[in-house]
């Protein structure tokens, strides 16, 4: 029987083979017209502000565990700009590497319900307010090594706010269409955030870019088994401006010249387009969001020198 079952299966793909051979094959491309381009280097379209990559989701074991042989070979394979001695690259010259700024579901280890030890991370932040700064070890070391070989510009990225501030005390979300906090939240996420970016800054590792939101447009909520494979929250665009607001004033405070990133979309789509109307244009959005946020800064100018109260601007929490 068996040796039955294997001559069928191979006249069957003997056949297959036949047929396709015996196909028609398909006509040569002939241009209609041949097309000259020319490529002019002095006209500029667009200009790129760098060209990156994330230490999601592997580097927080590969920077802690591997040989230092190995790492420093990986480092140089991504952020290297030199040559060998044969004139070939050493690596790819990255000039943007983003650090993903932790919620702290490693220390909760199997009870996170994420079910991918990969894509948990730690947290700086302690369950009594303090911080921890000898976590994520793996990640700091790739980016101490990025800065070292030349990377021009370091991004530090959440996908949760920290356990310890979420609705449902996980790093994901619970349902709905807005951030994972916990009600009146919003400011010590911000904090903490301007915390790090602080430390950073101290330890020679100044942040140029902080996105503080991730994907918003995605559920990142468990399944039917009450797991899922990462960390991850949604949010709305009036969570994002409001939370802007108060890492702007933060990060002014603490004399930081880290650049808020707003609208890492989960789409094209969504920077442009209506489909979710609380997630949706976002390019309009913050447009709007930038200007409010500049007429603030000026009434604290004013304010400042002529000591005069002004009402404050603000977005519409819907």
């Amino acid at each position: 029987m068996r040796l039955l079952y294997s001559f069928i299966i191979g006249y069957l793909w003997v056949f297959f083979i036949i047929g396709n051979v015996n196909a028609e094959s398909p006509k040569p491309f002939v241009p209609s017209e041949i097309k000259k381009v020319t490529l002019d280097v002095n006209t500029m379209y667009q200009q790129m502000d760098g060209f990156g990559a994330s230490d999601c989701w592997r580097f927080q074991f590969v920077g802690k565990n591997w040989p230092l042989e190995k790492r420093e070979k990986i480092a140089d394979l991504l952020f290297s700009q030199e040559l060998d001695e044969r004139g070939n690259p050493k690596g790819i010259g990255l000039s943007v590497w983003r650090f993903n700024i932790g919620a702290g579901s490693m220390e909760q280890g199997s009870g996170s319900n994420i079910s991918d030890e990969w894509r948990r991370t730690e947290c700086f932040l302690n369950a009594d307010g303090s911080y921890n700064w000898t976590k994520q070890e793996g990640q700091l070391w790739f980016m101490m090594a990025a800065k070292k070989r030349g990377v021009e510009r370091l991004l530090g990225f959440t996908n949760s706010p920290p356990v310890y501030y979420t609705k449902n005390g996980k790093a994901y979300s619970p349902g709905g269409y807005q951030l994972n906090l916990k009600q009146g939240y919003i400011a010590r996420f911000a904090e903490f955030l301007t915390t790090v970016c602080q430390h950073f800054k101290e330890v020679g590792l100044p942040l140029d870019y902080l996105s503080p939101v991730n994907e918003p447009q995605w559920d990142w909520k468990a399944g039917k088994d009450s797991t899922t494979s990462q960390e991850g929250s949604p949010a709305s665009n009036a969570d994002i401006a409001e939370l802007t607001r108060n890492l702007s004033s933060g990060l002014a405070q603490k004399n930081l010249s880290t650049q808020v990133v707003v609208g890492e979309a989960g789409s094209i789509a969504y920077l442009y387009s209506n489909s979710d109307v609380k997630r949706g244009t976002q390019v309009e959005d913050f447009l709007i969001l930038l200007l409010l946020i500049t007429l603030e800064i000026f009434q604290m100018c004013i304010k400042s020198s002529a000591d005069i109260a002004i009402l404050p601007f603000g977005l519409s929490p819907d």
